[in-house]
């Protein structure tokens, strides 16, 4: 995957990067629908049902069972475990959401809109972790991985989940935030 193109393309006179944005067709394996920005991951540790354990096409990118589900192609929401060691996470860009045991979109990598939440002020380039709510929070616990930057103005008033643009990234130029 190409993380950053060059200056084509980006509408500014100075040019400088532009984060790629890597977006693919996901399947909802939880009982509950997705909405357009929350935070999801993919499911890596096959704990759906559809996922079968004891088929190694369950963890090749596009073979599967006859169902066609992979840890790489099905998303659930984050869970507590994931967002301390580390996951693969997306967040749904299809704007009509994601209903349960349906396909969607969802990016993992570049520039999104997604939920995010803070108990304080928030600032551009702010790192961000992930909540098992299915947002991006603000306060930085020191187990929590960042895995996220906010893109948005700053903002004073974020105690309410709000939609706004961050820089997904999933721990790629972030780490452990207190390490």
């Amino acid at each position: 995957m190409v993380f950053f193109i060059k200056n084509t393309g980006v509408p500014d006179t100075v040019g400088g990067v532009a984060p790629t944005s890597d977006k693919a067709p996901c399947r909802n394996r939880t009982a509950s629908a997705f909405v357009y920005g929350d935070l999801v991951m993919l499911d890596l540790t096959a704990s759906a049902a559809e996922i079968l354990t004891n088929d190694s096409n369950s963890y090749i990118p596009g073979h599967g069972d006859s169902t066609g589900d992979t840890v790489w192609n099905c998303v659930i929401a984050p869970t507590a475990a994931a967002l301390d060691t580390g996951g693969i996470f997306g967040v749904v860009s299809a704007r009509a959401g994601i209903a349960a045991d349906a396909s969607g979109e969802v990016t993992f990598f570049g520039i999104v809109d997604a939920f995010c939440i803070s108990t304080g002020t928030v600032n551009p380039g702010a790192p961000l972790t992930g909540a098992v709510a299915g947002n991006l929070d603000a306060v930085l616990l020191s187990n929590e991985r960042v895995i996220a930057h906010y893109m948005s103005p700053q903002d004073a008033t974020l105690s309410t989940e709000e939609l706004k643009k961050v820089f997904l990234h999933n721990g790629l130029f972030g780490g452990i935030s207190n390490p």
